[in-house]
């Protein structure tokens, strides 16, 4: 809403992140199911359950998806979606482990920490200010989660036709982007151009 100030509007769009990474998970556990499943088992969920770290799950998903021998183009898709995942996953973990600062009642900063294990002090601390540049930064990630999220839709389609695993049940196919409207070109100059006046005659 633009009645909000850039604090107010940055919690709303961390939760659109985290809604959005939610689904794109939720779409490569649906992968993970489409790569292990059989008609009346339920080993995926235990596989999936079992692994409570994304970055395992992803690695995972990768090795079965080699190990399966599907195609060059599929499995260039799903190594395609696990790199993005992967860093969508990073800035994703930063605003939701961070640690918050307030001024006058509102949100004005972030911290996050990681571990580098080549410094002297491993703890490596990371602060951002939460302005509008900020806030347009996670708007660029949201936009990007949801197109990963139409694609992995998508693939799972197609990995569920090529794997031929009909009972594996899945999402309804993402909408087709709308196409653009063909923009009306201006007419050309000899068009615009008007015929000289003609003479009157004597």
């Amino acid at each position: 809403p633009e009645q909000l100030g850039v604090s107010e509007k940055f919690v709303f769009a961390i939760g659109n992140l985290v809604m959005a990474w939610a689904n794109c998970e939720s779409l490569f556990s649906a992968i993970l199911e489409l790569l292990v499943s059989k008609p009346g088992n339920n080993d995926a969920a235990v596989i999936w359950l079992s692994n409570v770290n994304t970055r395992a799950r992803l690695d995972l998903i990768l090795n079965l998806a080699k190990a399966r021998g599907l195609s060059q183009k599929t499995y260039q898709s799903i190594s395609q979606a696990h790199s993005r995942f992967k860093s969508i996953t990073s800035s994703r973990n930063f605003y939701c482990h961070g640690y918050y600062g307030t001024e006058n009642g509102e949100l004005c900063d972030v911290d996050g920490y990681r571990i580098d294990p080549s410094k002297p002090f491993p703890v490596i601390q990371e602060t951002r200010a939460i302005d509008k540049a900020l806030l347009n930064e996670v708007v660029h990630t949201i936009m990007r989660t949801l197109a990963l999220s139409d694609e992995l839709g998508t693939l799972c389609h197609k990995l569920r036709d090529e794997l031929k695993a009909p009972h594996v049940e899945l999402p309804p196919l993402p909408p087709e982007p709308k196409k653009k409207r063909e923009s009306r070109q201006p007419p050309s100059k000899e068009k615009r151009r008007k015929d000289p006046p003609q003479s009157s005659p004597a």
